[in-house]
């Protein structure tokens, strides 16, 4: 597998865990309604996915050369923290959307009762 190759499966890795996080946060945060328990767990699987991806990264390139392996490294890094900047800031933007989604959910489990 070629270094090429190697760098857009990391790049489509981190998106698909983007997109997994945020898909679980945003699915448990209407279910459940606590948001920053939620928004933790979402971060973590995010974290974990980077950190996964990064790892594979260093076990491609250590034996190649140095210098792939730190800019690859430092790469890996910079798109591990603008993911969960990205991440944090999408579920704060919806934040209020989700605030009315339980205001609802109480009322109905109200009339229920």
């Amino acid at each position: 597998m070629g270094t090429n190759m190697l760098i857009f499966m990391s790049i489509l890795f981190m998106i698909l865990a983007f997109f997994i996080s945020f898909i679980t946060a945003r699915y448990m945060i209407k279910r459940t309604g606590l948001f920053e328990s939620n928004v933790f767990a979402a971060m973590m699987i995010q974290l974990f996915f980077g950190v996964s991806a990064i790892f594979a990264w260093f076990l491609y390139s250590n034996g190649i050369s140095t210098r792939l392996f730190f800019d690859g490294l430092f790469f890996g890094i910079c798109l591990l923290l603008l993911s969960e900047i990205l991440l944090v800031a999408s579920l704060l933007m919806m934040r209020k959307q989700f605030s009315e989604h339980v205001r609802k959910i109480k009322q109905v489990l109200r009339i229920a009762k």
